[in-house]
């Protein structure tokens, strides 16, 4: 399964779940996987700062981010981030895997507005249901 969370949740994590960061930026004491190609631009995280507008966000990622990367290639690229001892011994994918889990992290707290809930909504949007969805949620 693929799931969303926030780094300050890791310790909720289930058992060898494969945390990864889809952020610009990680704290200092995060030492997981990285994955910035759904990550805001400096410019959106700017331009956030200075309107707080979440429509406008919504829109700018989804330009100058999510209309860049194609919904297959992210699945495939965060698929091969599970270390191969576990990817060798997997029968499926790992969005449809009930034993190995994905976590995408970014900072906000769960009912936070968070680039992780776009694009997780864009993946479920491709899947056509609601494979993705926040941890614990």
């Amino acid at each position: 399964m693929i799931y969303t969370s926030y780094f300050a949740n890791s310790r909720n994590f289930p058992q060898g779940a494969i945390p990864v960061a889809i952020c610009r930026g990680v704290p200092n004491w995060y030492n997981g996987l990285v994955y910035q190609s759904v990550a805001p631009t400096q410019r959106i995280l700017q331009e956030w700062h200075e309107d707080n507008d979440q429509m406008a966000y919504n829109v700018r990622f989804a330009h100058d981010v999510l209309r860049n990367v194609e919904p297959v290639r992210v699945l495939n690229e965060l698929q091969l981030m599970i270390p191969y001892e576990v990817r060798e011994k997997m029968d499926c994918p790992v969005w449809d895997s009930a034993d190995v889990h994905i976590i995408l992290l970014c900072y906000e707290v769960a009912d936070a507005f968070c680039h992780r809930h776009l694009v997780a909504a864009w993946l479920n949007r491709y899947f056509g249901t609601e494979k993705i969805r926040e941890l614990g949620a």
